[in-house]
Formats: C-alpha cells, sequence, structure tokens
C-alpha cells in the first residue's frame, strides 16, 4: 500500500489491535481482490539493520497468508521494538493471533 490517503483510511476506520512487537490496524477492503499492507517502523525501533530485518520478516509472513484471507484487507502493522529479539516464528504466530482476535479468517493455518 502505498497511497497515504489508504493509510489514512485505515488508521481513522480500522480496528486496533496491541502486542509485545505488533500493532495492527485493518479495515476491510472491498475495492480490490488481494490484502494490502503498510509498514510502520520508527527509530525507537533500532538500528536501520534490526528495523530492515523486522520489516523483511512482516513482509515475509504477510507474503505467506495473503492468500489464505477470507476477503481483502488493508493492513497498517506499526513494529515495536520487541520484535528485533524475537524469532520469525514468535513473529508469525504474534501476527496470525491478532489476525484471530481481529476476526480475520485465515484460510489454511
Amino acid at each position: 500500500m502505498h497511497e497515504a490517503a489508504d493509510i489514512q483510511h485505515v488508521r481513522r476506520h480500522g480496528r486496533v489491535v496491541r502486542g509485545r512487537c505488533l500493532r495492527i490496524q485493518v479495515v476491510e477492503d472491498s475495492e480490490n481482490f488481494q490484502s494490502r499492507l503498510a509498514i510502520v517502523t520508527s527509530r525507537r525501533v533500532g538500528l536501520a539493520v534490526e528495523r530492515n530485518l523486522a520489516r523483511r520478516q512482516i513482509r515475509e509472513i504477510f507474503r505467506i497468508v495473503r492468500g489464505d484471507f477470507s476477503s481483502a484487507w488493508m493492513f497498517v502493522i506499526t513494529v515495536q521494538a520487541a520484535a528485533t529479539s524475537v524469532t520469525f516464528n514468535e513473529l508469525r504466530e504474534e501476527f496470525l493471533g491478532h489476525c484471530e482476535k481481529l476476526g480475520i479468517t485465515v484460510l489454511a493455518l
């Protein structure tokens, strides 16, 4: 997701779940067929290397489950500092747990 207007729409109208590593805001996207993602990482998360690794891991998790959502969603994920100290699988489990709390059905877990 590249449009600032889309990100603002999710931030204003989306549902929010906060966890140790991720803060996820989401709104259903009726205009598109595939879910979209924007990742926000501030300098508080860590050095550039750590921020980039966290972004790459989140993009990979999203790529893996993207086709398994029951409908299209727009996600804005804000990375917390704790994300730099957890494994890929822990990050994945937190993401999937947040999806479940938000009522987003992931068809193939």
